[in-house]
């Protein structure tokens, strides 16, 4: 299950990484590394967003529905805890 999560790390940090440089580029108004191709970053959050929903509930399924952040977060790094504390905040 751990080399699963790994992968699943590394792919979702490759796509973020590419994301950054292909919207760096077209605001810069040079040609995206990954050319007609970059649309596929749109396709590729499901390739870890479905398995991070699987890997989710039974990290959280004993916890009621307000505390359900606090307990499929209690693992990650406190940087990572504030940072989605202060995203749900906002809206």
């Amino acid at each position: 299950m751990n080399t699963i999560l790994y992968v699943l790390v590394s792919i979702a940090g490759t796509g973020l990484v590419l994301s950054v440089i292909v919207h760096a580029a077209s605001l810069a108004g040079i040609p995206t590394p990954l050319g007609e191709k970059s649309w596929i970053l749109h396709i590729g959050i499901f390739v870890v967003w479905f398995p991070a929903v699987l890997v989710r509930q039974p990290l959280t399924r004993e916890f009621k529905q307000k505390d359900l952040w606090r307990a499929a977060l209690r693992g990650c790094p406190a940087w990572m805890r504030r940072f989605v504390w202060v995203r749900a905040s906002t809206r």
